[in-house]
């Protein structure tokens, strides 16, 4: 029954990520390299890679086996996204000792997850949790090898993702083993074996197209760049004074209610430490002979200090931007970590309010108010849970999903047009240019800030190995001699600079001076609003014009 309950659970949640679904130009991040792999780019030797290989390769597979179409990116990014929260409702079941509770806490990440590109975040800790819980309660080494897997899939889906894991998984085998060295070794063994298998041959990769130390150096100069850029103040409480009355302010029309981010943050960073209060908590009063009312589930110190630490570690770097995304960008181990404490408040609550009743009236009001506070925030959820719900696009989840599939996904809001390799995706006479215009096997490059969606709407790869250019990302000088090389070793007839913006002449001014010297002008193309430049290289000699007499090379 239970496992049945699962599978609805993950069709609901599946339909509800269709008919809510949106692409952002972050989608397109990882799209324009999957579409780099299809148009058969080699990674690291012909592009840059930040180290997440696994995740857009996972991507190219899909649109190689559904089509070239957002659709087989919803789709895929739909299903796994469901998948992992169908996992931390397994989880937060597990850890509150109650279905209801479970379901209540775990509606937390499906209903602020917005982005569906985000599902390793989910999936990967998630499932790296479920092991671990398994491990705990069974203690079969079959498992620790499945750990050790885990962690390297997670390292090739993105490079921080298998540390924070497995330096979870190394304190699980500490708390576990730590009386006995020999089982502590071999935990540590059985959980390196899977990991090697997995992760040397991806060295190996590595090291025979480019090298190693080039590798590292460009991931964590992206890296180090992509944090400074991205990196966010607490957000603050935005309120109105009426009189002496403070009320919250309202949202502006489009954007996430700030209040709502700045509750939502506090209370994310807030449940790790709260969670290992409460089991120092529950260890005083044992130590000291008092009965814990809470009954909770095997090994469970164990397993909520795994959670609270692999949470703590997401915060460190996922959590950077502080921002409603980022929040939800974390709100698996949320999910979790808060059934558990409001199951403990609502347990606490139930025995408090017995006591107030009966002979121990002194000792209960504290146990009374958290039930209180926990019933509080068990209302609040489901208010959330229902204006969203109330918010759907087109008001019912099933319908808009029929709609959406049938018409190969079409977003209005962000007014996204299928995909197909036969013709150009946007209605744009920048992309539809690119693609009419240049070769499957020619690149392009667009060397002005961050346009990852103009080179998947034209279905061309990028040059010169990288995919966007920004000031708070210049490159070192020996990635800068790198991707000179590889723009002179590519036919690139065509590049698109706008005019308003020169991040790429002050965070690589080679890059430009190249392009002055080996370029000309040719006219002017527009795309989402912008109108860019187009420069052609003369040393290629055009087969036709196009539109406003712009060459064409195909």
């Amino acid at each position: 029954m239970f496992y049945a309950g699962v599978a609805v659970l993950f069709v609901a949640l599946f339909l509800f990520r269709i008919a809510t679904g949106t692409i952002t130009n972050d989608d397109y991040l990882h799209l324009s390299t999957a579409q780099q792999l299809v148009l058969g780019a080699v990674p690291v030797r012909d592009f840059l890679d930040p180290g997440e290989l696994l995740f857009y390769s996972t991507s190219a597979a899909s649109q190689l086996l559904l089509g070239r179409s957002l659709l087989s990116e919803v789709l895929l990014d739909a299903a796994l996204l469901s998948a992992g929260q169908v996992l931390v409702f397994v989880l937060a079941a597990r850890a509150a000792r109650s279905t209801v509770v479970g379901l209540i806490a775990g509606l937390f990440p499906v209903v602020i997850v917005a982005r569906l590109y985000s599902y390793p975040k989910t999936l990967l800790y998630a499932g790296a949790l479920m092991l671990m819980w398994a491990y705990l309660d069974t203690g079969r080494r079959g498992l620790l090898w499945a750990i050790g897997g885990w962690i390297g899939l997670s390292f090739l889906f993105r490079h921080d993702h298998g540390a924070y894991i497995g330096a979870t998984a190394a304190a699980m085998i500490a708390i576990t083993h730590w009386r006995d060295r020999r089982a502590l070794i071999r935990g540590a063994l059985d959980i390196g074996a899977p990991l090697a298998v997995l992760v040397i041959p991806f060295f190996v990769f590595v090291q025979m197209n480019g090298g190693l130390p080039f590798y590292v150096r460009a991931m964590l100069d992206t890296a180090r760049g992509e944090y400074e850029r991205t990196v966010g103040q607490v957000p603050p409480f935005n309120v109105v004074w009426h009189g002496w009355l403070p009320l919250p302010a309202p949202a502006q029309p489009g954007q996430a209610d700030p209040n709502a981010t700045a509750w939502l943050y506090r209370v994310t960073v807030a449940l790790p430490p709260l969670t290992a209060v409460l089991l120092v908590w529950d260890w005083l009063r044992r130590r000291r002979g008092a009965a814990v009312a809470w009954a909770g589930m095997n090994q469970e110190s164990a397993k909520l200090i795994c959670a609270a630490v692999l949470a703590l570690l997401m915060h460190t770097y996922l959590l950077r931007a502080r921002s409603d995304s980022a929040v939800a960008d974390v709100s698996a181990l949320t999910g979790v970590l808060g059934s558990w404490v409001l199951a403990r408040s609502l347990s606490a609550g139930w025995h408090g309010a017995r006591r107030l009743i009966g002979s121990e009236p002194r000792q209960s009001w504290f146990g009374a108010s958290a039930g209180v506070a926990g019933a509080l925030a068990m209302i609040a959820v489901c208010v959330v849970t229902a204006r969203a719900l109330h918010d759907t696009p087109g008001g019912d989840v099933t319908s808009t999903f029929v709609k959406r599939v049938s018409s190969g996904y079409n977003p209005l809001p962000e007014q996204i047009e299928k995909l197909s390799a036969l013709h150009a995706p946007y209605d744009y006479q920048g992309a539809r240019y690119l693609f009419a215009c240049t070769a499957p096997t020619d690149r392009v490059l667009i060397s002005s800030g961050y346009r990852p969606e103009l080179y998947y709407a034209a279905g061309r790869g990028f040059a010169a190995g990288r995919l966007y250019y920004l000031n708070s990302l210049a490159p070192s000088p020996e990635f800068k001699k790198w991707s000179l090389a590889r723009l002179h070793a590519e036919r690139v007839p065509i590049a698109l600079v706008n005019p308003d913006d020169d991040d790429l002449g002050d965070s690589f001014p080679a890059l430009k001076a190249y392009l002055q010297e080996h370029y000309r002008p040719a006219g002017r193309v527009e795309f989402w609003g912008s109108h860019f430049d187009v420069l052609v290289d003369p040393s290629i000699p055009p087969s036709r014009t196009w539109d406003d007499g712009l060459p064409c090379y195909r």
